[in-house]
Order: structure tokens, then sequence, then C-alpha cells
């Protein structure tokens, strides 16, 4: 499409709706040769940025806008690099906001070429992207079959999966054709949403790696592994499956939809080698239960502490996704090896409950980690109301010696959410199992 067709943030808009829509085969032919769609739509970017980005009618927030759209579709290379050098000139000429984002280390970030998807303001972007609450599901269904239709038709741009099935919720895994080496342990990603920290962690250099605060998770050779990520979400699982093509993860990264516990027993069945983490990270919290039964006003505060999703399981014991079945079979995927279990959540209680759970049903052991909480310092930190109310009950606090008060992964393997708790002051309650 021309430039005046589809302008700078349009196309920056563009290139993360086909990333959602499972586009990884990005090359496209026209009448004199083939070029890469994501490329496109970034050089387009580029050039709208050249012929009005130090326009005082451009705004930083527009310039970001791009930048961060392009870093959230996991664009990378060249042109990418070339965008965030344009972005960093015409943001120097936009005086106080230039300030600001020298000295958050944005600018520093752009001109050096190492803005991209972990970076913390795409990370806290696709954060606010996946809780919205807009039912958007139906249109990007919609969008994805209409795409998926357009390029079937000429022979073109392939998706990552077959968007004819959206709701099916379960794949036949043949770990011979995912995998390129089988000997390699397995790290998996129960509920993995949309993939950003198995991507990060199969993508991370040896430098990044060494970046881990913690040597609980030592021996675990993160360029040596295979991964595997599951979800219900067909939509969060196109959007990973098309960023580990475009990065050449394919053979070693392979993201599934379906339920974690139908996942883990194909591992339990078949997987040949062994598994070195399993992770369990953020999961949808349930409901917290208040006893007020003779408190009349007991169903507002119950509105008031789970605000934000009235879908929420309505328990611990009835649609929440960590279960002791799960647990059982996770530690069955370990198969009496050294395999570890990470726990993580921003819900104080949805924390202790996985953690107890793990320990009095399915027979796993904490591991003291070295940096433990010895206390949550309530006055620095920024508690919800959720975890109020849970102090206020009486409830378990996550903290001893098995709670880390710092990422027990390396820093490319923070999720979204995580990154987005670490940014507002919200604590992470983390600990890992054996």
């Amino acid at each position: 499409t021309g430039l005046q067709e589809l302008r700078g943030r349009k196309a920056a808009d563009a290139a993360f709706w086909f990333a959602m829509a499972g586009v990884c085969d990005d090359e496209i032919k026209d009448e004199k040769n083939y070029f890469s769609l994501f490329d496109a739509l970034t050089f387009i970017c580029i050039e709208e940025l050249k012929r009005f980005g130090k326009r005082s009618s451009c705004r930083a927030t527009d310039i970001m806008h791009m930048v961060e759209r392009i870093a959230a579709s996991g664009i990378q290379g060249p042109l990418a690099k070339a965008l965030q050098e344009v972005a960093s000139d015409c943001l120097l000429t936009k005086d106080l906001n230039a300030t600001i984002l020298v000295e958050n280390g944005t600018i520093y970030a752009l001109q050096k070429g190492k803005f991209d998807l972990h970076s913390d303001r795409s990370l806290i972007w696709i954060w606010r992207f996946s809780t919205r609450q807009r039912k958007q599901q139906a249109f990007l269904k919609s969008a994805a079959k209409h795409w998926a239709s357009k390029i079937h038709s000429k022979g073109g741009i392939s998706t990552s999966a077959d968007l004819s099935n959206l709701n099916e919720k379960k794949e036949y895994l043949d770990w011979d054709t995912i995998y390129d080496d089988l000997s390699l342990p397995l790290i998996i990603d129960i509920g993995c949403g949309m993939g950003i920290s198995t991507l990060g962690l199969s993508s991370s250099s040896s430098n990044e790696v060494n970046s881990c605060q913690n040597d609980v998770l030592h021996n675990i050779e993160w360029s040596r592994c295979n991964y595997l990520g599951a979800d219900l979400s067909q939509l969060a699982i196109n959007y990973a499956l098309s960023i580990s093509h475009r990065w050449g993860l394919k053979g070693r990264v392979h993201f599934v939809t379906g339920a974690a516990e139908y996942i883990l027993e194909k591992v339990v069945e078949s997987y040949p080698s062994e598994v070195k983490l399993i992770m369990i990270q953020f999961p949808t919290p349930f409901t917290l239960q208040l006893d007020h039964s003779n408190d009349e006003h007991c169903e507002e505060k119950k509105r008031v502490v789970n605000r934000g999703n009235s879908q929420l399981p309505s328990s611990a014991y009835s649609g929440f996704m960590v279960t002791k079945r799960l647990l059982d079979l996770a530690r069955l995927t370990f198969n009496g090896g050294s395999g570890k279990l990470l726990l993580q959540s921003n819900c104080e209680d949805v924390a202790v409950l996985m953690k107890n759970l793990a320990i009095r049903e399915s027979g796993f052991q904490t591991i003291d980690v070295q940096h433990s909480v010895k206390m949550i310092d309530e006055e620095k930190a920024r508690l919800t109301e959720r975890t109020k109310k849970w102090i206020e009950m009486g409830g378990e606090r996550a903290e001893g010696v098995c709670w880390s008060s710092k990422s027990l992964l390396p820093s490319k393997g923070s999720t979204e959410t995580e990154t987005a708790c670490h940014l507002n002051r919200t604590p992470v309650h983390r600990c890992i199992l054996k």
C-alpha cells in the first residue's frame, strides 16, 4: 500500500494486529520482487517520522506510539534500528518530553538500537493491551480469518495456526516434528499468555542470562533447552508463534493452545528427555472469598476487592487453573530428577495457596532463596485492595526463606505483568519448589 494510504501510526498498529493474527511467513511478492510485510510497515513508519517527526504538531507520544507498537510486534533487524535512530532524533526536539525520556533511559536505548519487545515501555503497552476489558476477541477472530482467506487464496503469507478452528483447545503434540533436538531438556510455561517470558528466555544471550540475581536455577543452560508454552487463548498463542517463527526459534520453541493438565499429561506420556523447569506465572486469580456472612455490605466489598474482572474463577477450587491434579502432573514430569517448579503471582493469597497446595497435596518441597522476603514493607509497597483485605482477614503472608524479593529468572524472562508490578511498586510473590 502507498504511504498516503497507510500513515505511520496506522502502519505500526497494523504490524501489531498482523502479529496477533499469527502472521509468521512474512514475505510478499509484488510485481518486481519479494519484500517483508513487517519490514514494509516499519519502513512506512520511518518515512512518516522523517516527514513530520520534528514538527511541533508531532507529539512525543505520537513518536513513541510507533516505536512501541513496532517493538511489541517483535520486529527486529536493520529497519527496526533505523526507526529507533530516527525516532530518537525527533524526540530530542520535544523539550520537556525529551528530558524525561533521556532521564529514564529511553533515548539511550533508541540511540543504541536496543529498544525491543522486552523493553519496559513495550511490555507496559502489552500489559495494558492484555488487561483491557474491551471485548476484542470477536474482532480479532474476524480479522484473522479475513487475512487468512486473502493470503491463502494468493498462496502468500502463512499464519501460525489454523484459524478455522480458533476454539479448538487440544492439539496433537508430535515431538519429532516440533523440536529439532529431542535430547535437550524441556522448560514448560503453563498459562503462558502471549509468551513474553518464554520468548525472552529462549532468545537470551549469555550476558543476559548472567544477569539472573539468584543461584537456584544456575544449572539451566537457557540456550540449550526446548521450550513449550501453553495457554487457552488461541489469539495469544498466535501472537507467540508469529514472533517465535520470525525470530528463528522454530524447532526449539513451541506454543500450543490447550488446557494445562492436558499438556502436562502429554509431556509425562511421551517427552523423551528431562523437564528442567515448569513455570506458573500470574494465573488468573480466583475471587477472594470474604467471610462476612452477617455483613449487609459483603457484596459491595467483594466488588471492590475483585474489581476489574467480573469473570474471575468463583473460588480456588472452582475454575482456578492450579489444581491438585495439575501439580501432581507437574511432579510426574520431573520423574525424580532435578526439575523445579516456579510459582509467581501479584496476589498474595493466590501465591500462598499455590505454594501450600503444592507442598501439602502434591509432595513438593520449598527451596531457600538467596534474596528472601523477611517482611513486606507495607509503607513502601503499593498494596492492592485485595492484598489489604487478605492481611485484614489474617491471611498467611508470603514471607520467609522460600519467598524471593528478586526475580528468579534472567532479566528477559520477565512477563509483562511482572514488569508492570515492578514499575507500579506492587509486590510480586514468588517461590521455587522441587
